[in-house]
């Protein structure tokens, strides 16, 4: 049996364990009322989803026509940026290992 042929299994027990699970200590008329709720929820959510992927567009077109602009004009901020940080990002990198960065990816995404 290979790996597939057993997360497939297990996802269907698992999913058929779950509806049961649902309609026996939820119940279906409270399914309902959820689904119901859900619906409204995605349609109040709709315009403040439009304007993060707007600004979030606008940030990504924004972000390299900063840096060309910058480089253009002749604006490097590097130095300055060293000069207030000093050392501490280097330092603070050289702890960085496969598992903290993956706690922190988690951290930072869904914190």
């Amino acid at each position: 049996m290979g790996l597939i042929d057993i997360l497939t299994r297990v996802a269907v027990v698992d999913s058929a364990l779950v509806a049961i699970g649902l309609v026996l200590v939820v119940g279906p008329s409270r399914i309902r009322s959820g689904l119901r709720r859900v619906q409204l929820n995605v349609r109040a959510v709709i315009p403040a989803a439009a304007v993060l992927a707007l600004v979030l567009a606008m940030n990504r077109v924004v972000r390299q026509a900063g840096m060309d602009l910058s480089w253009i004009i002749g604006l490097n901020i590097t130095g300055d940026i060293y000069d207030i940080e000093g050392d501490f990002v280097p330092v603070l990198q050289s702890f960085a290992t496969p598992p903290v960065t993956a706690y922190f990816e988690v951290i930072y995404i869904y914190g």
